[in-house]
């Protein structure tokens, strides 16, 4: 939930079966979530969707070019990806020499200038020997910017420039997600949420161009059809089943084709930054967040002159895919410098000290100073929030922090309130308010809440103005409908964006639990949610506060372990919180874990429900995942 953002590619060295993936040049990309995520499950060996999907490259973010002859070994699917290993070698010499287990050749490798917070990091791969022989040459780039600016953490520039035997072969870049993807105007917009908190990353597929380009998304079945052949994966309930593929390709034959590609990763809904692209005889360039990245043309290294045009002093430079040797390096205006450029890392990184042109050439560096970046090092920094601390849509509450009683965040009101603007009463013993369209009132050492006139008993750890007149967080985010999460390694807590209430209920209140989370959990009706609330007894209860007096028809659970137990459970219904009337009793079917609707005799007019938990056909526990207020 803190944004931090972790980027995988693979490729070269080695490969063999039998439980290796044909996932050479593969990445996968994580912030809050899978963004960029692989759509493999395993099952049992062997079987058509594990040997035509799951092992194959189809079911990765990577490159694929279709000669409809090839055959992979005895199965049926042709997914157009890298050569499908099932031997293996039977020395380590054979696994490094055989041609057979060749899953590429690493080019390049570096990071820095800082090695323990490197501002980037620089991968660069040749895929061919990954491949049959439909491709001729094939190489991926795969840059990594630490953007570290609040809603940008990272930029990830791909570079793949293939060619293939065949003109006619098509050739596909995909990438692979588990939410359903938004087109945009450049690319595409994949989106995660982890806990509630949210993260995008847009992908602007800068070569080929939109007009030479085309893009489908495929989801559903689509999603495992391969080229025309149909396969299940085993577990229809995990993410990856209800994954999507999003496949770019060109319009136009031909035998070499190039993919740019400019991968931000976004904090929630924030929009991608302004980024410039352009091109020199030997490179493809980006500018962008104060960065300038150029990556070599072709497969090659750079071993000749270029120029760089820089817009302002303080840029961070990185020159990619550059031959091993002494470079120099030439401002139009300002002194020049020389700078060794290593082999295996071909990268080299500098901070422009001003504006203007810069001319780049192998050379002898004679005379010339040569580059040494000032200590301490530029590196890769994010603020770190301290436990505590409350985010509210993207943005840290100064001087708000929240303190820990038992398993419960409680959060002091006063400061609460004046930093979102919000007018609150403080007289004679009781503080008041009115937040989401519903007036509060808190009694100083009193557990009783007031909302809306109605007064709910024992509901809060006694609050004082002693403390700022603590409140449980949960139950404050959930007063605008929305929802606090906890990051579980830094304690801090973010406040989802407010929601329409569609589910009618403003407060939730357990004297049989003392986790507020999972209780207000139970309102996300996430089809893959595994989490529960749960309370042991014969009368465990928990209380929900409608929004407004309703007329309810009946109320629908999701219960864990719902398809192996009956729980036996009643509901009762009130106007006031005094008078209350039972309306259901019974159990579950102890046949599914999906909703069950539990329809009352007659609709009832009420603003508070309770649940009331009898146990289960297996012990006396009350386990609820979801839970809806039918109205």
């Amino acid at each position: 939930m803190a944004g931090d953002v972790v980027a995988e590619i693979k490729g070269g060295g080695y490969h063999f079966g039998n439980h290796q993936l044909a996932d050479a040049g593969a990445f996968q990309i994580y912030c809050r979530g899978m963004l960029a995520a692989p759509l493999s499950q395993y099952l049992f060996y062997g079987t058509g969707f594990d040997m035509n999907f799951n092992k194959r490259s189809i079911a990765q973010s990577m490159m694929l070019a279709v000669d409809p002859e090839e055959k992979f070994l005895w199965y049926e699917a042709n997914d157009g990806g890298t050569r499908f290993v099932r031997g293996a070698p039977l020395t380590p010499e054979q696994a490094r020499t055989n041609p057979n287990f060749n899953n590429g050749r690493v080019v390049a490798c570096s990071f820095g200038p800082s090695t323990q917070l490197p501002l980037f990091s620089y991968y660069a791969v040749n895929l061919v020997g990954a491949y049959s022989a439909k491709i001729s040459d094939y190489q991926r780039q795969f840059c990594f910017l630490n953007i570290s600016t609040p809603g940008h953490p990272a930029t990830i520039i791909v570079l793949d420039d293939m060619t293939t035997s065949n003109p006619a072969f098509q050739k596909y870049w995909q990438i692979n997600t588990l939410h359903p993807p938004t087109v945009t105007a450049d690319g595409v917009r994949l989106h995660s949420q982890a806990s509630g908190h949210a993260s995008a990353l847009d992908v602007n597929m800068v070569l080929p161009v939109p007009a030479e380009r085309t893009v489908e998304v495929l989801s559903g079945d689509k999603a495992f059809n391969v080229f025309g052949r149909q396969y299940t994966p085993p577990y229809p309930k995990l993410p990856e089943s209800h994954g999507h593929r999003v496949m770019f390709s060109p319009r136009q034959a031909g035998e070499n084709d190039v993919f740019l590609t400019v991968l931000q990763v976004l904090d929630g809904a924030v929009e991608p930054l302004p980024c410039v692209t352009g091109a020199t005889d030997v490179s493809y360039t980006v500018s962008l967040a104060g960065r300038l990245v150029s990556l070599a043309k072709g497969t090659g290294l750079i071993d000749r002159p270029f120029s760089l045009s820089v817009e302002k002093a303080g840029t961070q430079v990185l020159c990619a895919g550059l031959a091993p040797g002494l470079w120099e390096v030439r401002p139009t205006a300002g002194r020049a410098f020389a700078c060794q450029v290593q082999a295996r890392a071909n990268t080299l990184f500098f901070l422009a000290p001003e504006a203007g042109e810069y001319h780049f050439a192998p050379g002898n560096g004679e005379g010339m100073p040569r580059l040494e970046l000032a200590e301490p090092l530029p590196t890769a920094s994010a603020p770190r929030l301290m436990p505590g601390t409350i985010e509210l849509e993207g943005k840290v509450l100064d001087d708000v922090k929240a303190v820990k009683k038992d398993r419960e965040f409680l959060v002091p009101l006063q400061q609460f309130l004046r930093q979102r603007g919000v007018a609150a009463v403080e007289k004679d013993g009781r503080f008041a308010f009115t937040l989401g369209g519903h007036d509060i009132v808190l009694s100083e050492k009193s557990p009783d809440l007031v909302i809306d006139g109605t007064c709910l008993a024992g509901v809060l750890s006694p609050p004082s103005r002693d403390d700022g007149w603590l409140f449980p967080v949960a139950a404050l985010a959930f007063l605008e409908d929305r929802r606090c999460h906890r990051d579980p390694l830094s304690n801090v807590l973010f406040f989802s964006p407010p929601e329409k209430r569609e589910h009618g209920m403003l407060w939730l209140f357990s004297k049989d639990s003392s986790n507020p989370n999972q209780l207000f959990g139970i309102l996300d009706d996430d089809p893959a949610k595994t989490s529960y609330w749960a309370a042991q007894g014969r009368s465990a209860a928990f209380v929900a506060m409608l929004a407004e007096e309703t007329q309810v028809q009946g109320v629908a659970i999701r219960w864990h372990v719902g398809d192996t137990r009956a729980s036996s459970f009643a509901i009762e219904c009130s106007r006031d919180g005094v008078q209350w009337e039972n309306v259901f009793s019974g159990q579950s079917s102890g046949k599914t874990t999906a909703f069950e609707e539990y329809r009352f005799a007659a609709p009832v007019t009420c603003r508070q429900l309770r649940f009331i938990g009898k146990g289960n056909s297996a012990n006396d526990w009350n386990s609820v995942v979801a839970f809806k207020v039918l109205r």
